[in-house]
């Protein structure tokens, strides 16, 4: 992390569990001794569940298909062309497909499902139905990189993909071969069992520990004494604190607050509005009294270029995705534009959501979108 101290604070608020993690140095404009970097919550989501569902329709228009997976929940399954059912066979209305989801349904919108399951382990990630050892482009070691190859080919399950995290760069051999067999080993379960199913239904859950948000290098704190418990259990240090003195020291609540604001204040004095609407989300950028009189273009340019640093902050913090629509301060030139996304591309870098900036409109409105995978901030906190 560049240098940067980590830590984990994980509480409740609400009534729902929430782990916000800080570092002591941010990248953010506005850094200070400790700024927050994330906010996550404890997934109450179907994400990352393996179930064997049928297929309802073909879709070959679309080259898709829907999956009924149970419990009266039917998913969209997309590039289904090089797909086969548990029996090996191409798929056709009828046929048992071992699927896992990789976005939550929205609304009217189906969930999306994947026929690539992934199994998750603390270095080692493995992909069902994918081939090839996959490093973190954050491995930049040559020899490293020799080396995790090498102990990919070597373990990997047939049939399958392996993909190294960053962690797993300064881990031995013989850990992550004790990481690959246990992952193997639910790999093999989850592939039998799937081929003796005959009608919908749930092969493995989705993780609902929110303690797998919680970075390796991270000190950890928190008010709740069964996620110390879990904390110690996998060998993690812990400060354990009462709920009173855990939100006087790290502001979780504050934080909460905040990043549940319609308007933002920046420290030019400027502000943007996030409106967030059923089919997307507005942000607009007002300068508010901080340029002033015959300020130049390079004033305006310094202001959205705050703004846009601020913008990728909240989308991150809020879980904010899909279509964004951002509306700047002044942006006259194509070179003003291109600089501002070139350097909000660059933020976005470290989002854990793929973020793509499409460009400018005729109306000079920034188009762009963050890819979904759980529920926002808001919606998370207004479950019962």
């Amino acid at each position: 992390m560049n240098g940067q101290t980590r830590t984990a604070v994980l509480t409740a608020i609400r009534g729902h569990k929430l782990c916000f993690v800080y570092v002591a140095d941010s990248l953010r404009p506005d850094s200070g001794s400790r700024r927050l970097t994330d906010i996550f919550f404890a997934d109450e989501s179907p994400v990352g569940g393996i179930y064997v569902g049928r297929v309802e329709n073909l879709l070959p228009e679309m080259n898709a298909c829907f999956i009924h997976i149970g419990d009266g929940r039917t998913c969209l399954l997309r590039n289904c062309t090089d797909v086969q059912s548990t029996d090996g066979r191409p798929l056709h209305k009828g046929a048992m497909v071992m699927v896992q989801i990789a976005k939550e349904g929205k609304e009217r919108k189906a969930p999306i499902v994947t026929a690539k399951p992934e199994l998750h382990g603390r270095h080692i990630i493995i992909t069902l139905g994918k081939h090839g050892v996959g490093l973190s482009r954050k491995i930049s070691d040559e020899e490293t990189r020799r080396r995790l190859k090498k102990t990919g080919r070597k373990h990997v399950l047939p049939g399958c993909g392996v993909l190294f995290r960053t962690s797993a760069e300064t881990v031995s051999e013989q850990v992550l071969a004790a990481e690959m067999a246990m992952l193997n080993r639910r790999a093999e379960d989850l592939l039998q069992r799937s081929r003796h199913t005959v009608k919908p239904r749930q092969l493995l859950a989705a993780e609902t520990d929110m303690l797998k948000h919680v970075p390796d290098d991270a000190v950890c704190h928190t008010d709740l004494a069964d996620v110390a418990d879990a904390l110690m259990a996998a060998g993690r240090p812990v400060h354990l604190h009462s709920p009173a003195d855990l939100s006087r020291i790290f502001g979780t609540t504050a934080d909460v607050e905040r990043a549940l604001r319609r308007t933002v204040y920046l420290k030019s004095g400027a502000n943007i509005v996030i409106e967030e609407t059923e089919a997307m989300t507005v942000i607009d950028v007002n300068s508010a009294g901080a340029i002033t009189g015959g300020r130049g273009s390079r004033d305006f340019a310094t202001l959205n270029q705050e703004a846009a640093m601020e913008i990728l902050f909240q989308l991150r913090i809020r879980n904010l995705s899909g279509i964004i629509m951002i509306d700047f301060v002044n942006m006259r030139t194509p070179a003003e534009r291109m600089e501002l996304i070139e350097a909000m591309t660059a933020f976005a870098a470290d989002d854990y959501a793929p973020v793509t900036l499409y460009g400018f409109t005729k109306l000079g409105i920034l188009e762009m979108s963050r890819k979904r995978v759980r529920t926002s901030l808001r919606e998370y906190l207004k479950k019962e």
